[in-house]
């Protein structure tokens, strides 16, 4: 009887081992990052410890300034983990194609402001707000340093810094066709840009749109204006009117001096400085 209880014993103890060794809640978080609109996010975590790979039907919950935001993980991770960093992202990061996230997650997980990490089992990371210049990221410290994603395979690699675009000033138009124009104004890094386009029946109509340039990429609303003042000496003042806005337009330039415009219903034409 006291072989058959000691029998029982190792194999409870045995069993209990096994658990322990095979767990998930042993990540802490390595590092945060965010790009200023939230659509380009990563969390690196890291453990020390093997058999954390059981992460299949857990929850990671972010709580921030929008509200909690959570994320079940849909499969285990192979193989050992002890020394092994995991990756998850947003899928804006994933299409940067600097390093495959391990688990992808919508854009925002991550709160700009001051926020809270809760991992599976109980353990909670705090921080305060993200750096957003592109560049940097939060480590576990509360420090800020060079972003550095890395997955569970050991891949590693960062977001670099976009290229700035400083649009020339002046008037823009398609080579392709003569007759419409867009005045360019560039400063502090909005453009503000002047539409001389036509109505369908043939009218001259002029539209106002301004907006940040973020990167290589710029989006305008088109407020149109009417019943302006006339060029005869002999009109009163008559301070323009907006009548609504036709959608929004936008640019990716190429350069400084070329880019690719995208009119409301999709049509993209090619837009340089105007040559005189």
């Amino acid at each position: 009887m006291r072989r058959f209880l000691a029998a029982c014993l190792a194999v409870v103890l045995l069993l209990a081992a096994s658990a322990a060794s095979a767990s998930f809640h042993l990540w802490t978080v390595e590092q945060l990052y965010s790009n200023a609109d939230g659509t380009v996010q990563f969390m690196v975590v890291t453990t020390t410890a093997s058999g954390e790979n059981f992460l299949a039907g857990q929850t990671v919950v972010t709580i921030g300034s929008g509200g909690p935001k959570s994320f079940t993980f849909p499969t285990n991770l192979p193989g050992d983990t002890a020394g092994k960093r995991l990756l998850i992202a947003t899928t804006g990061f994933a299409a940067l194609g600097v390093v495959t996230p391990d688990y992808t997650v919508p854009s925002g997980f991550l709160s700009l402001n001051s926020g809270q990490i809760n991992w599976p089992g109980g353990q909670m990371f705090s921080y305060s707000a993200l750096p957003t210049d592109g560049v940097s990221a939060l480590d576990k410290f509360g420090s800020v340093v060079p972003n550095v994603a890395t997955n569970y395979a050991g891949q590693t690699g960062s977001v670099q810094p976009t290229a700035s675009i400083s649009p020339q000033p002046g008037n823009w138009s398609n080579p392709n066709e003569q007759g419409t124009g867009y005045s360019f104004d560039f400063k502090h890094g909005v453009l503000v840009v002047v539409f001389f386009s036509f109505q369908a029946n043939g009218a001259p109509q002029w539209y106002i749109a301004a907006g940040p340039v973020s990167g290589t990429n710029w989006t305008g609303t088109l407020f149109k204006f009417v019943n302006g003042q006339c060029i005869a000496s002999s009109c009163p003042y008559v301070f323009p009117t907006v009548a609504g806005n036709d959608g929004d337009v936008s640019i990716v330039f190429s350069s400084n001096t070329a880019g690719m415009m995208t009119l409301p219903g999709g049509r993209v034409i090619p837009i340089t400085p105007t040559a005189f």
